[in-house]
């Protein structure tokens, strides 16, 4: 019930935040960087992993083309 208050009225929010020290909207903005950091640095290895079986994939397709006579 006190969180849909909350959102009935950001007032609340500040209230709360003095209340107790706990600023939501930063913990919800915190929460957010990390998410886009973790999803990030998930692409980035996606990318790198995918160089990596490129390279292997071509590396034995030229390995195949020298033992041919």
């Amino acid at each position: 019930m006190l969180m849909q208050l909350m959102q009935m009225d950001p007032r609340f929010m500040d209230v709360l935040q003095e209340l107790t020290g706990i600023d939501l909207n930063a913990m919800g903005k915190d929460a957010r960087q990390n998410e886009e950091r973790t999803e990030a640095m998930r692409k980035e290895a996606e990318v790198k992993r995918k160089a990596e079986e490129d390279a292997a994939a071509a590396k034995r397709k030229a390995e195949e083309e020298a033992k041919l006579p």
